[in-house]
């Protein structure tokens, strides 16, 4: 499910967003950072599990090894993989599970996505232990989830959409709601206090309370608005709240990203990016964006200030998963080639990426998961059954 973003600038719209001209691109591929070479990637274990793997989430106990917790596409059953070539199986459901989101360093929530339920497991020393399994509504799909609010909001999908607020502790279902529209994604702002959901039926973002789900206002958007991303906001873009998070909604189909403003009171612009992104992903910082396109095989850096292309690279045609991994203004950029079956790491310095490192794991690459330390990174081949888990200095 592909996420794409765009940024704000400082300019504002009274209207929702006028649409612009792609950015223009300014500065040619540039060489690598001057400096020492930073240390190199590298792999710390491959395990193979013989099933077909859903994306995961990476879990770990106290000070012990991180863990990736992943299912068996076609069951409801987690793998537990790590430290050990047997992964353990833990099994909810007769039905697929297959939605993961952490609550916190130990612990997740899984969607029984065939079924009705959803789950709470924890990691202990002895393994992945289920702690709660809550009745909410029919095919649950989606989630957003924020821990510290003790709150999370399950979407699901069957003649009607239904919106469902979960109370985390004690573990039950406070609300339920029907949509009538099409929900096609959901976000949570817990520094707002907001939750966000995507309506194609009438091509809009509602905003509501996190905590209450009282709607405080709706807003209108390109069409077939399908994305919702959330950011850090950028201290070179204007801001009475500099730490308040941003907004970005993409579109299916399409080169068109729309920005909504800090305060969530209106549509600030829409912008033609010149290419159909797949994956886009904020800095921490919130300066740049990361705009993969899978289908044209181009990774760009853009600057949100200026909106112009600082770097454009060539990649894989078919790559995804984009993610953000180190810290507020350094770190590294990884990505899953797909069917190249890499691993491409590039070490980020301000405006510029690194040439990238690329490591091969055998076979076509899926989804990566990030857990905390820099021994935490793992990337699944689905339909190989394998897992392999990497040091990222």
């Amino acid at each position: 499910m592909p996420i794409l973003i765009i940024i704000l600038s400082l300019s504002l719209s009274l209207t929702i967003g006028c649409r612009e001209s792609k950015p223009e691109d300014t500065a040619e591929p540039p060489p690598s950072p001057a400096g020492a070479a930073p240390e190199p990637v590298r792999e710390l274990e491959r395990i193979e599990t013989g099933l077909q793997l859903s994306r995961g989430v990476v879990l770990q106990h106290g000070e012990g090894p991180p863990h990736l917790v992943a299912a068996n596409f076609f069951k409801g059953e987690l793998l537990n993989i790590g430290d050990h070539p047997d992964p353990q199986k833990l099994t909810l459901s007769p039905k697929p599970v297959r939605g993961f989101y952490a609550l916190k360093k130990d612990a997740l929530l899984a969607l029984e996505t065939g079924g009705t339920r959803l789950f709470r497991v924890s990691l202990r020393p002895e393994g992945l232990q289920l702690d709660a399994a809550l009745e909410v509504c029919n095919r649950p799909r989606l989630a957003a989830v924020a821990a510290d609010q003790n709150v999370a909001w399950v979407v699901c999908r069957d003649k009607d959409a239904t919106l469902v607020r979960v109370t985390l502790s004690p573990f039950a279902v406070a609300e339920k709601r029907s949509i009538s529209g099409i929900l096609a994604d959901v976000a949570a702002l817990p520094d707002k206090n907001r939750l966000l959901y995507t309506d194609l039926s009438d091509n809009s973002l509602h905003i509501l309370n996190l905590s209450s789900g009282a709607e405080i206002r709706s807003l209108t958007l390109p069409p077939e608005p399908v994305r919702i991303v959330t950011a850090p906001a950028s201290t070179a873009i204007s801001s009475p709240q500099p730490e308040a998070q941003r907004v970005w909604i993409t579109h299916a189909n399409s080169d068109i990203i729309s920005a909504i403003k800090p305060d969530l009171s209106e549509v600030e612009r829409s912008v033609e990016l010149g290419i159909i992104p797949s994956e886009v992903v904020p800095s921490p910082n919130g300066l740049y964006l990361y705009i993969l396109s899978a289908g044209s095989g181009r990774l760009l850096v853009v600057s949100t200030s200026t909106m112009s292309i600082l770097q454009r690279s060539e990649v894989p045609v078919g790559s995804s998963s984009l993610v953000w991994f180190g810290g507020q203004s350094d770190g590294s950029l990884l990505m899953s080639s797909g069917p190249r079956g890499h691993l491409w790491v590039w070490r980020a310095a301000s405006d510029r990426l690194s040439t990238p490192q690329r490591l091969s794991v055998g076979a076509a690459t899926g989804h990566i998961s990030i857990g905390r330390g820099q021994d935490s990174v793992w990337i699944t081949c689905p339909q190989a059954g394998r897992s392999v888990r990497f040091l990222v200095p």
